[in-house]
């Protein structure tokens, strides 16, 4: 059972294993923003928000895979850049949600668009924190399977802060 776990989490943990996560969340973003357009379930800024999140991935996944086959050889790496920018998702989404409290609309019926905006905003920073701890106790360079690791938080962030602001985007753009 052991031979199964460890075959299960070596896939995971690999390159082909981050590419199959991205694809999977591109395309089930896709599918459900779609789905929430086509069938006119909820609001038309969340199912358009939902769909350019699911292009987004998808479209991001794309362009590395392709950067990953055309750079073959990696310089050792440089955490303190790769800190600095994972600390940037949580200082832009608390400045966002910052300027939502200050600016925004006063009144308890928020479109839910701007709640699920929230959320996403919310959750990013809590991503982003762990993230920046994962580089704060940086593994080796040649530790792939926990740089992997640090891919998959980096791509939850990623996505967090791009549904947030896709989400405030799309309900200022259909006010």
């Amino acid at each position: 059972m052991q031979a199964n776990d460890k075959g299960l989490s070596s896939y995971v943990l690999s390159k082909w294993g981050i590419l199959t996560f991205r694809l999977s969340g591109g395309v089930g973003a896709l599918v459900l923003g779609l789905v929430l357009l086509l069938g006119h379930y909820g609001e038309k800024p969340l199912a358009l928000t939902v769909t350019a999140l699911g292009a987004f991935i998808f479209c991001h996944a794309v362009v590395e895979t392709i950067y990953h086959a055309v750079v073959r050889d990696y310089a050792d790496s440089d955490v303190g850049g790769l800190r600095d920018f994972a600390s940037a998702f949580v200082a832009t989404s608390g400045v966002i949600l910052g300027l939502l409290a200050v600016f925004g609309d006063k009144t308890p019926s928020a479109p839910f668009t701007i709640k699920v905006g929230v959320v996403a905003l919310v959750s990013d920073i809590l991503i982003g924190t762990v993230l920046v701890g994962l580089l704060l106790a940086a593994p080796a360079d040649s530790d792939q399977r926990a740089w992997n690791l640090i891919r998959y938080v980096f791509h939850l962030a990623l996505w967090a802060l791009s549904l947030g602001l896709l989400c405030i985007s799309m309900a200022l753009v259909y006010r």
